[in-house]
């Protein structure tokens, strides 16, 4: 029993120095915030501000890289938020729409991405935020990225 006790914390130590054993990493998640219907693994600046009336389509890129070849298993959860007048008005988000405002990593690849979009109206100006959160140990969901843009108002 010792010995093969012994074997396994030396194959354990052996491992860790030569690099076999791999530990994994969070992922580095960004956030961008645009008008243009573009490829998912496309780089997307943030639109700051947005003017005219009508309908805007709103796209959320998000990007998720890891450190190291060894992916772990994550869970995203996402939510629109309107601000305006003082307001945070809640569009919509993970409890509201759970096929396409959660998303779980995909493991076979080192950068993940994935877009949603929210319909707005042009007449409703205000700043639009579009949040990432993950659960922590206790169960909470942690913000962990944002992005944001001003619907300036348009002619009516």
């Amino acid at each position: 029993m010792m010995v093969n006790l012994r074997r396994v914390i030396l194959l354990l130590l052996c491992a860790t120095f030569f690099g076999v054993i791999e530990s994994q990493a969070a992922d580095t998640v960004s956030v961008a915030i645009s008008t243009k219907d573009k490829k998912l693994n496309s780089t997307v600046a943030n639109e700051d501000s947005i003017t005219g009336g009508g309908l805007h389509k709103l796209y959320a890129y998000i990007k998720l890289v890891s450190d190291t070849a060894n992916i772990s298993p994550n869970v995203l959860y996402f939510e629109w938020i309107l601000h305006r007048e003082g307001k945070d008005l809640v569009l919509s988000n993970y409890n509201t729409d759970k096929k396409w405002l959660i998303y779980e990593r995909r493991l076979d690849v080192v950068e993940d991405y994935y877009r949603v979009h929210k319909t707005v109206f042009g007449s409703n100006p205000g700043v639009y935020e579009f949040r990432v959160y993950e659960k922590n140990s206790d169960g909470k969901y942690e913000l962990i990225e944002n992005a944001r843009t001003v619907i300036e108002e348009g002619e009516k």
